[in-house]
């Protein structure tokens, strides 16, 4: 019987075990297979869908931050993100500033933190994108703050943990961080005493309906949907100012005010049962792509779509020796190498390859109907 955790944002005992998850293979938030284990729970009184925060779970989030690596299948450059008719990419960090300055969501005051900064792909952002804002740098590690210090606009960097952050702010930004926080709504409340009285959040994670390999990504302490995230927020004692979420594919984005009352919202049943039953279909769902590729792996050539979460966790499963090539549609990893094999564009893929697509659904079926070739096969799972 696998041990139940309390939740670590509130606190309850009262938490529903997922004991299939301990089956799958996981891989790390910087794109590196990692063998499985772990525990995935949901928890009946705040609804937050959860790792068992415990003594494995810290040991296995030290030695992942020991050896992080920002980006490094691009050699540091900020990932790509896509739009999904044309394909076309366009920079994560680029494509969030312009919608926060496109629908006018930024703070009056022009001062920034960006919370886990990184290797400092959003900063670098800012600093071409902002000009006039001072930008600061918070990062537990200090591995890239030489890095940081000299980006445009940046004038401090803070190597310490959040709740030692010194200083006033209009806008804190947290790209793909509060799921790496257990208790973020106690986080997130701390962090908020250093916001001016008209500062916001902006605050980006990824979606585990739309993406189910964000379930098996090891140092994730909290896996979100959008009503988790709003729930989240509320019982920070912050509002989401822009109701609309779903501003790029398999992320949810906003942004939150503070409000000063924490208000803890109990789901319902019914929503946690739904919840339940969904999380073990996509449990499902990825022990089904797990089969799939060992199936297909022995044609040759094979190659696997995508040099990311999804591939590097496939690569866990079948391992890096059974994949001839990567196929990438991001500029930035373009004519480089992933494990020891070529990664080439899609116009490059030769005749005959098998090449299976480890991606999000909706994206997999798009990648499907843009690039479906006759003289290769492309393999959705499940399609």
């Amino acid at each position: 019987m696998i041990q139940k955790y309390p939740c670590h944002d509130c606190q309850s005992e009262d938490v529903i075990v997922f004991e299939e998850y301990e089956r799958l293979t996981r891989v790390t938030s910087d794109c590196k297979p990692w063998p499985a284990g772990g525990s995935l729970q949901l928890c009946r009184s705040c609804g937050l869908l959860q790792s068992g925060v415990n003594p494995f779970w810290i040991d296995e989030i030290t030695r992942i931050y020991a050896e992080y690596d920002c980006h490094y299948q691009s050699g540091g450059v900020d990932q790509a993100v896509y739009d999904p008719k044309s394909g076309q990419p366009i920079k994560r960090s680029d494509k969030l500033l312009g919608t926060l300055v496109e629908r006018k969501l930024l703070p009056p005051s022009r001062r920034l933190v960006d919370v886990g900064c990184g290797s400092g792909a959003f900063l670098a952002a800012c600093g071409q994108h902002l000009p006039g804002w001072e930008l600061v740098g918070l990062e537990q590690a200090a591995k890239y703050e030489e890095k940081i210090r000299s980006l445009p606009g940046v004038v401090d960097f803070q190597p310490v943990s959040l709740d030692k952050l010194t200083g006033e702010y209009a806008l804190m930004t947290m790209i793909h961080v509060l799921e790496h926080i257990p208790a973020p709504a106690k986080n997130l409340a701390t962090l908020s005493r250093q916001l001016v009285e008209d500062g916001v959040f902006f605050i980006q994670v990824p979606s585990y309906e739309e993406n189910p390999f964000e379930l098996v990504v090891a140092d994730h302490s909290a896996h979100f949907s959008g009503r988790q995230l709003l729930r989240v927020i509320r019982a920070a004692g912050s509002h989401a100012t822009h109701e609309e979420l779903g501003w790029l594919p398999k992320e949810l984005s906003l942004v939150a005010a503070k409000c000063g009352t924490p208000e803890r919202e109990k789901p319902s049943e019914a929503e946690i049962e739904e919840t339940a039953a969904f999380v073990r279909q996509r449990l499902q769902w990825l022990e089904m792509v797990s089969t799939e590729a060992r199936t297909l792996m022995a044609k040759k050539p094979f190659a696997v779509f995508g040099t990311s979460i999804a591939a590097n966790w496939l690569l866990g499963v079948i391992g890096a020796d059974a994949v001839d090539f990567f196929v990438d549609e991001d500029p930035g990893r373009k004519g480089l190498k992933h494990c020891g094999k070529p990664i080439i564009r899609p116009d490059q893929i030769p005749d005959g390859a098998t090449v299976f697509v480890p991606l999000a659904p909706a994206v997999a079926a798009s990648v499907h109907a843009r690039l479906s070739n006759s003289r290769f096969s492309l393999v959705v799972p499940g399609l």
